[in-house]
């Protein structure tokens, strides 16, 4: 019994145990979140952006049980990987709803803003979102491996976040790249969705939006300390750090989506008809489609 109990302590993740009161708290704001986030997919009906949104939370909520449970006993693999996947990760998921905000902030200030390569404006979604996944993949596999192999696994969870900041620059810099085209060509900004752009809910949007983004591009950096050392550094043992760079970056964010939440400018959009669905379709796509069916169409006849 003595032998295991010394095998549990010496397998420790984080080399000390979480604090139970703060990831508590933390658990009970994104249940709190949670709730909201699903009255709000109600009301404005907006159910892609809501329900991904909901699991984002959800995955949150998971990782600070795990850390909550990780305080009795810190050497738990099961607990771990819920700490590992619902925390470390789910960042990811959130710059996933950007993407699709920015979409829609393309659509509604024109796409004659928009860099040319990247018209239509569902290809920024595209780009980011595959280079992102190719990141999950890689944390996630990292996340496994560290509990058999530390150091490979470490160089795999590296190479992900790697991904992930350099995702995470590109799309700053796309943001900050349209709105200084918009800046420079006012006069040619679409009049047709004047009252959206003027309310404060939209502004209020926009620039929660940057913020998060930032926040979760130093959340990202705060990670990269922490993998890049060696196992047991002491950016990995300081759980103040974490609690400030990594959950209260990702709180904050959670919290800015709940108040200014895109779902319902989302809402308004649809509500008045006034996106073109024609915009969000790539015409690579759109014209493989007609050629397919042109093709099933010559095979029946």
């Amino acid at each position: 019994m003595q032998d295991f109990l010394n095998t549990q302590q010496m397998v420790n993740f984080y080399g000390f145990s979480p604090n139970f009161p703060a990831n508590l708290a933390f658990a009970v704001i994104w249940g709190v979140i949670i709730g909201i986030q699903l009255i709000l997919t109600i009301r404005t009906k907006e159910r892609a952006f809501g329900v991904s949104m909901i699991i984002r939370c959800v995955l949150e909520l998971v990782g600070f049980i795990g850390r909550v449970k990780l305080h009795a006993n810190s050497g738990d693999f099961g607990n771990y990987y819920m700490a590992c996947i619902g925390v470390h990760i789910c960042p990811i998921f959130f710059m996933a709803a950007f993407y699709d905000c920015f979409v829609a902030l393309v659509t509604i200030y024109g796409e004659n803003y928009s860099l040319p390569f990247m018209r239509p404006a569902i290809r920024y979604r595209k780009v980011f979102l595959w280079m992102d996944i190719v990141a999950f993949a890689l944390q996630t596999t990292g996340g496994i491996l560290v509990t058999l192999f530390i150091y490979p696994g470490l160089k795999v969870m590296l190479a992900g976040l790697s991904l992930q900041a350099f995702n995470i620059l590109i799309f700053i810099l796309t943001i900050t790249t349209f709105f200084a085209r918009v800046n420079s060509k006012r006069d040619e900004i679409d009049e047709q969705y004047q009252d959206i752009r003027k309310s404060t809910i939209f502004r209020g949007v926009l620039y929660s939006m940057f913020i998060s983004v930032v926040l979760l591009y130093i959340r990202c950096f705060y990670r990269l300390a922490v993998v890049a050392g060696p196992w047991g550094n002491s950016a990995m043992k300081n759980e103040v750090l974490f609690l400030v760079l990594d959950a209260g970056c990702c709180t904050v964010v959670g919290i800015l989506l709940t108040v200014f939440s895109p779902g319902i400018i989302l809402m308004k959009i649809r509500k008045h008809g006034m996106i073109d669905e024609s915009k969000y379709e790539d015409p690579e796509e759109h014209a493989l489609e007609n050629r397919n069916t042109n093709l099933s169409s010559r095979e029946t006849l």
